[in-house]
């Protein structure tokens, strides 16, 4: 099985928008390592992480996160960013 991961991410400032995810044609073992190694790409810490299905087999992950450097320095802006990865399986 191949997996496609489309990732939106909603910041703070700007609203949603679609992020460009270069290993989302890595072959991954589980679903929860997409989702880590996404987090670890953008230094994003998730806070939480909501799972659902979808018709057609895919899966959505809904993040809450914020940024390594917002839980290093807690004084600046804590505003949080969410995410919505949807991760289909696709047959080859």
């Amino acid at each position: 099985m191949h997996k496609i991961v489309n990732v939106f991410v909603k910041e703070p400032c700007t609203g949603w928008g679609p992020y460009i995810y270069r290993d989302m044609n890595k072959s991954y073992k589980s679903e929860r390592e997409i989702v880590e190694n996404f987090c670890d790409n953008f230094n994003f810490i998730s806070l939480r992480t909501h799972k659902s299905k979808i018709v057609g087999g895919s899966s959505v992950f809904r993040l809450e996160m914020v940024t390594k450097y917002q839980q290093e320095h807690p004084e600046c802006n804590q505003a949080e960013y969410q995410a919505e990865l949807v991760v289909t399986e696709v047959k080859q």
